[in-house]
């Protein structure tokens, strides 16, 4: 028996504490612990964004030997159009079903050339996304579709730090979009030139070639998907079927731009919508000066964190791995249908 204020009692009052300490610390250390970097958008959703030092994106850059491709290209544009010219000429343009792969550039690249699949607008995008994002580019893929609902595309846009703007890319094609003063446009700008509020001559950039204008048409509806941390939480998806066969759905954390002309769109997965330019045009800095760092454990601590964020600030974000597949699954995706495509 132990006397209550013996010797033995006081190691037990000193050992019992520290082991349940070691316990905590040991059960956390070995869970797998990830980091995104998450930024609360004016109107209330939160844009989530793949940590640049994320192991995949690291061998995607070595595997693609990206820094050699960019060894004398040093401002911005000049690094993100030869990424874009490049990305262009990875594979020819064909398509991925029925063997869509997963939103992965290395996946990607793996089973087209061995023949495993193809690729489309889509598929250059993730391969040019995630090229950018290895180099620590913030970019946003990006959905747009003609007012005549006449078949979509897929594109990028990338913050350029330098520029203190969203640019527009089109890793399907090899260039950007420039206005009669060559000035880099945006989603938006190429919405805005699409339903006629601005008018003049688009240019493909660095071609110079006019813009055709059944493409411009295209812009005319956009939306971007509020995340792209599809290495950390895979993108979510179900299959809809229809009288002459099944429909290819992805989950529906998505942000589309909502106006006077687009109004009424009907869509397969709803998204959210915003008419606030501040909610497409905000600052995305990942340099870990620019990010507070927090860390979550549970789902209540994430509630927490999310309901003091300020909005347009970046944080960066540490927590296990589980922790944030079941944000994505209960906050983002919210339909039991959708499972992850791997």
């Amino acid at each position: 028996m132990v006397k209550p204020f013996g010797p033995r009692a006081r190691v037990l009052a000193i050992f019992i504490p520290v082991a349940l300490v070691l316990l905590f610390v040991g059960i956390h250390q070995t869970q797998l612990i990830t980091s995104v970097y998450v930024t609360r958008l004016p109107s209330g959703p939160l844009f989530v964004s793949e940590d640049p030092s994320h192991p995949r994106l690291a061998r995607l850059r070595r595997q693609e030997k990206i820094d050699f491709l960019l060894k004398d290209a040093h401002a911005d544009l000049d690094r993100l159009l030869r990424l874009t010219q490049w990305t262009s000429q990875q594979f020819p343009s064909s398509t991925p079903f029925p063997n869509y792969p997963p939103w992965d550039a290395i996946k990607i690249l793996d089973r087209i050339r061995n023949k495993k699949t193809g690729g489309y607008c889509a598929q250059y995008a993730f391969v040019f996304g995630q090229a950018c994002q290895s180099l620590g580019y913030t970019i946003r893929y990006i959905g747009v579709r003609s007012r005549a609902d006449k078949g979509g595309h897929a594109l990028i846009e990338v913050y350029v730090p330098s520029l203190a703007k969203w640019i527009a890319f089109e890793p399907q094609l090899g260039h950007y979009y420039v206005d009669p003063q060559g000035v880099p446009l945006s989603i938006l700008d190429l919405h805005r030139y699409a339903v006629g509020e601005k008018r003049g001559r688009l240019f493909k950039h660095p071609s110079r070639q006019p813009m055709d204008k059944n493409w411009l048409a295209l812009f005319y509806h956009f939306k971007f998907l509020l995340r792209n941390n599809f290495l950390s939480v895979p993108v979510y998806h179900a299959y809809r079927q229809h009288a002459d066969g099944s429909e290819l759905l992805f989950e529906g954390y998505v942000l589309r731009w909502l106006d006077g002309y687009t109004a009424g769109v009907r869509e397969a997965v709803p998204s959210l919508t915003s008419s606030r330019v501040e909610d497409f045009d905000f600052t995305m800095d990942l340099r870990p000066d620019h990010a507070e760092t927090r860390w979550c454990w549970t789902l209540g601590e994430f509630a927490s964190f999310a309901s003091t964020m300020v909005p347009a600030k970046p944080y960066r974000l540490k927590l296990p791995s589980w922790l944030l597949t079941r944000i994505v699954e209960q906050e983002f995706v919210q339909d039991a249908r959708f499972k992850p495509l791997r």
